[in-house]
């Protein structure tokens, strides 16, 4: 494993990449903004971004109390019995995995909504979603990309993460100052209605029930614990820092999109809506480029994470002991072709298959931080 070659702009975008993907540009149009309004959602993911906060300060805990060299999976490990810490690896494994894979499917919906994409060569249906032949073969163009791209080392993969995170770090907060300072508002706009708007706790508590979802992945960096070269204390204030940093993003974003008409509808696209009506074609280049950059970015970093992952259960025999080889540049391969074997099968069950299965992964996702909680209290209580 490559060993001390992680810097802090690494961290901050590796964890970015888990954080912010497609989701975090359709939701003020479909979720946000038509059913809880500027202000509760705002609210929400503040409250939920205190919470996350306070799971990041059990892996703090954690990360200062036990001495592991297998990531946070070595924590569970080191506190839990065999049962527990099988639970606690499959449970962050499947998680990750699956969130991976709709990263992939992503692609091929944003593909679709710009309508540079229009399946029509089915090759069968299966449950809820019809397979189309360009779907699939999408699908699996973008992974092996990613695939390959890891194979080179770290220094590639973090020069694509750093730049994806600059990107749209940079361009959101752009198009939020240039919106603000734009001479063409009048009373039809959502945003001006801000004001006008209550707290409402049951769409607040709505909010926060999604906040493991939107905060999901900031963990992940614990994988690449070995490979960093800075204290464990400063990981954790880059954590919180980017935290902070996803928060303002989210927000910015639901902003963005509430500079629309008065009324909204539940619509997949309304942020692209505004930004062209906005700044035109150009507008729309630069938040297709930026949306594009988030979900590649996403895949990239977890498909970094997760070869970490399967490379410590398979140091500890949960998995077969191939996938702890370290091969070409000290990368663990067969975790990596394990990772693009998993996603070569979901690209057959169709987008909206995928879908309903990652929503059911959030029983995984709450697993993780539980027995996180839990190993916090034990040691917190020295038992």
């Amino acid at each position: 494993m490559e060993r001390k070659n992680i810097g802090k702009l690494d961290i901050i975008s590796l964890m970015i990449g888990s954080i912010i993907g497609w989701g975090a540009f359709i939701l003020p149009g479909t979720y946000f903004l038509p059913k809880i309004g500027i202000l509760n959602s705002i609210i929400g993911l503040f409250i939920g971004l205190v919470l996350t906060l306070l799971i990041e300060r059990s892996y703090e805990i954690l990360n200062k109390n036990v001495q592991t060299n297998l990531g946070e999976y070595g924590y569970i490990k080191n506190i839990f019995g065999k049962k527990i810490k099988c639970l606690y690896g499959f449970s962050l494994l499947i998680s990750n995995l699956l969130i991976l894979v709709l990263n992939c499917s992503a692609i091929i919906k944003i593909l679709e909504t710009i309508n540079f994409l229009k399946p029509n060569k089915e090759i069968y249906s299966l449950l809820a979603s019809k397979v189309y032949i360009e779907e699939v073969l999408i699908f699996i163009v973008v992974s092996f990309i990613f695939y390959r791209l890891n194979l080179q080392g770290n220094k590639n993969i973090l020069k694509f993460q750093n730049l994806t995170t600059i990107l749209l770090v940079t361009i959101v907060i752009l198009f939020f100052i240039l919106i603000l300072y734009h001479n063409n508002f009048d009373g039809k706009i959502y945003f001006l209605q801000l004001k006008k708007e209550k707290i409402e706790w049951v769409k607040i508590f709505d909010v926060i029930l999604i906040t493991p979802w939107a905060y999901v992945g900031f963990n992940n960096v614990l994988q690449m614990k070995e490979e960093i070269n800075f204290s464990e204390r400063a990981i954790s204030k880059l954590t919180k820092t980017t935290l902070l940093l996803a928060f303002c993003i989210y927000s910015l974003l639901i902003l963005l999109a509430s500079f629309s008409e008065n009324t909204i509808k539940e619509n997949t696209w309304l942020l692209a809506i505004v930004i062209e009506n906005f700044f035109g074609k150009i507008g729309m280049f630069f938040l297709c480029l930026i949306v594009f950059s988030s979900v590649l970015g996403s895949i990239n970093s977890l498909y970094l994470s997760i070869s970490r992952l399967i490379y410590f259960l398979s140091k500890d025999q949960l998995l077969k002991k191939k996938y702890s080889i370290l091969e070409k540049n000290n990368i663990p391969t067969n975790a990596l072709k394990f990772i693009f074997i998993i996603t070569l099968a979901f690209s057959f069950l169709g987008k909206d298959n995928i879908d309903i299965i990652v929503r059911i992964s959030s029983i995984s996702i709450v697993t993780v931080y539980l027995i996180v909680i839990i190993a916090t209290i034990k040691i917190k209580k020295g038992v």
